[in-house]
C-alpha cells in the first residue's frame, strides 16, 4: 500500500486557507463598518450644516436630499456586508479579534 504523504500538507494548507479566508473577510467586514460608518456621519454633519443655510435654494434642497440618500444606502451596504459575514461566521466585531 503506498501512502499519500501529501495528504497532511494539504490539509494543513487547506486550513490555513480557509483561516485566511476568515481573516480577510473580517478585515473586509471590520473596513466596511468604519468607512461606510465616517460616510454617514459626514453626509449627516453636510446635512445639518445645509438646513442651516438660506433655504430660498432649491439646489441645497437638492444637495440635503443627495446627502439623505448617500447615507442611506452606505447603511444598506454596511448592513448587507455585516449580515454575509455573520453568516460565516466571520464578522468583525469590535474589541474581538
Amino acid at each position: 500500500m503506498i501512502e499519500n504523504n501529501d495528504q497532511p500538507q494539504t490539509i494543513t494548507s487547506l486550513k490555513e486557507r480557509i483561516q485566511q479566508l476568515e481573516t480577510s473577510i473580517k478585515d473586509i467586514d471590520a473596513n466596511s463598518q468604519e468607512g461606510l460608518s465616517n460616510i454617514s456621519v459626514l453626509t449627516r454633519m453636510a446635512e445639518i450644516l445645509l438646513k442651516s443655510v438660506d433655504k430660498t435654494s432649491g439646489e441645497i434642497s437638492d444637495a440635503i436630499q443627495a446627502l439623505i440618500i448617500i447615507r442611506t444606502k452606505a447603511g444598506e451596504l454596511e448592513n448587507c456586508i455585516n449580515s454575509q459575514a455573520e453568516l460565516l461566521g466571520c464578522n468583525w466585531v469590535e474589541g474581538r479579534e
